[in-house]
């Protein structure tokens, strides 16, 4: 199966590590180990292993790293090895004299437990003369622990294996039973891997502080193609602490993204990543000096997790285990964009030039920063009706048209309201179209005020607006509008002693799916008949759609 004469050669690493890239998968870690270190660090996985309560496990050690690791059956090297759930112990998979399925220098190991699911690949590499590493095997650690990103490698792991090989229907049970749900501690071994992968990388002989400018060249490029090309705010995030990651390391992230008011900055867009194992709700706070400082000096430093360094909550850190940050601006042209804080569990090694360095790895998330905003920006006024504030009839069309579809595929309720400013064109006849701007104004505020979050509100076109209310039916949506609707005429607007009744009111047409129209053109259709029957009835009032309505002409 694995002929490297062919160009569909694939080994087990590079399957996995391409499906992984692929996926743009977030579940997992990868490393650089020595040999040492990687045999410390499966020491601790294989004490995961037990504590998980292995029900399946499958793995291939290559004989020397058997040897390395002492606890491992030197007998069973070389060969795909099963866990035995009732006998409790490793047993070999036969394996056909003419498959030569084994590579001897890649490793890996999964399993799925009471209490989670893992799976650690790793591959042997020659190491560079720019690691300043002599006579010593890298071991490049593919590391994840979730079952969606294990079902993912299953299956180019499977079928690395040809179909007669009795490990591939071991692989389809491993894949049949990942989806179980998992009971309460089913993170204990996400947290025993994360352990031992911060405790061996402690114990790595090789510093960031040993890079060579062609290692901070590769970091620049790596960094630069990752966040180049994110526009939205959404995917920015994530992609600027993976290309940090992999650069820079950390075992947690924070990153932060300002507005400018006056002379001050003010946080409008944060994401966080905890990789230290203790509390999904870990948060570090810089004091607002030390920030202040940090963007007046536009330089990269580095602190130690103590008050005098600006960490408000040093017990927190010390709790997570982390003892120093990295604090690095995110400054270009002089245009403050935001900071990024990383924190670690050992000296991050950087100062002097290397701090510069960093700098410039800064600039150039700041410049995929302001893209981004400005993008943001851009959409933002395609979307928004510039008079009230309010989504325009663009957003309106895009977002019924969402909502519709997950109605018809769910078969939820969603309903639209149809809202009519009665006499608008007298009001603005007799006050002038500024008036007539501020009434548009006003009522734009009060829609805002009395609708959920979920909702969305839009100037449909002129003095028409909609209200687009998902997971609800009619009879909901006809109360809400009555509410407004009754809000409006005991609301005191200016001039309305101009309008036929001395007061502004508002008509309604409501209408709903139970998610049996395909098509969002009929609920709107079905709303602006409601609508013109509130409007024919005698106005200020709100009018649920009835199948008679159809035939009417509107």
């Amino acid at each position: 199966m694995f002929d490297s004469s062919t160009p569909e050669y694939l080994s087990p690493f590079e399957a996995l590590e391409s499906t992984w890239a692929m996926d743009d998968a977030e579940d997992w870690e990868h490393r650089d180990f020595m040999l040492q270190t990687l045999t410390g660090f499966m020491h601790s996985v294989y004490g995961a292993m037990m504590e998980s309560g292995i029900q399946h496990g499958l793995a291939f050690v290559p004989t020397d790293l058997a040897e390395e690791l002492g606890w491992w059956p030197v007998d069973r090297a070389n060969e795909i090895i099963r866990w035995d759930s009732e006998e409790k112990s490793w047993t070999v998979i036969p394996s056909p004299a003419d498959d030569p399925c084994l590579l001897h220098n890649e490793f890996w190991m999964m399993w799925l437990g009471e209490r989670g699911c893992g799976m650690i690949l790793a591959r042997r590499e020659e190491p560079s003369t720019s690691q300043c590493v002599v006579g010593l095997d890298i071991w490049r650690l593919r590391v994840c622990w979730t079952p969606l990103a294990i079902t993912d490698a299953i299956t180019p792991l499977r079928d690395s294996f040809t179909p007669e090989h009795p490990v591939r229907a071991r692989f389809d049970q491993l894949e049949h039973d990942l989806p179980i749900e998992f009971g309460p501690e089913a993170d204990t071994v996400s947290a025993k891997l994360q352990s031992a992968l911060k405790m061996a990388a402690h114990f790595d002989p090789r510093g960031r502080s040993d890079n060579s400018e062609r290692q901070w060249t590769e970091i620049f490029n790596d960094i630069q193609l990752e966040v180049a090309w994110h526009l939205f705010s959404d995917r920015l995030m994530p992609a600027i602490g993976r290309a940090l990651h992999r650069g820079l390391g950390y075992d947690f992230i924070d990153v932060h993204i300002f507005n400018r008011l006056g002379s001050r900055f003010e946080e409008f867009l944060s994401w966080h990543e905890n990789l230290t194992g203790y509390g999904k709700d870990l948060n570090i706070f810089i004091d607002k000096s030390a920030v202040k400082k940090l963007l007046e000096q536009g330089r990269p430093r580095v602190i130690k997790m103590k008050k005098s360094h600006g960490v408000l909550n040093p017990h927190l850190a010390e709790l997570a285990g982390l003892k120093e940050g990295l604090l690095i601006p995110l400054v270009n042209d002089n245009k403050v964009q935001g900071m990024i804080a990383m924190y670690y569990s050992r000296p991050c090694g950087l100062e002097g030039k290397n701090l510069d360095r960093v700098g410039k790895i800064g600039e150039i998330i700041a410049r995929s920063v302001e893209n981004s905003n400005a993008h943001e920006a851009m959409r933002l006024m395609a979307s928004v009706d510039a008079l009230t504030g309010l989504s325009n009839r663009r957003s309106f069309n895009d977002v019924i048209e969402k909502e519709a579809h997950r109605s018809l595929r769910y078969r939820l309720p969603l309903s639209l309201v149809l809202i009519d400013i009665d006499f608008f064109k007298a009001y603005n006849d007799a006050n002038g179209h500024l008036k007539g701007d501020y009434l548009l104004r006003d009522f734009a505020s009060i829609l805002r005020r009395m609708v959920r979050e979920e909702d969305t509100v839009a100037r449909y076109g002129g003095e028409e607006f909609a209200i687009i209310l998902p997971h609800t039916t009619a009879d909901n949506a006809y109360a809400a509008a009555e509410k407004i609707r009754r809000r409006v005429a005991e609301t005191d607007f200016q001039d309305m002693d101009s309008q036929p009744t001395d007061r502004i009111t508002i008509s309604l047409g409501v209408a709903d799916t139970d998610g049996s129209i395909d098509d969002y053109q009929e609920l709107i259709d079905m709303s602006d008949k409601a609508l013109y029957r509130a409007k024919e009835t005698g106005r200020n009032r709100t009018v649920m759609y009835s199948p008679e309505f159809a035939s009417q002409n509107t």
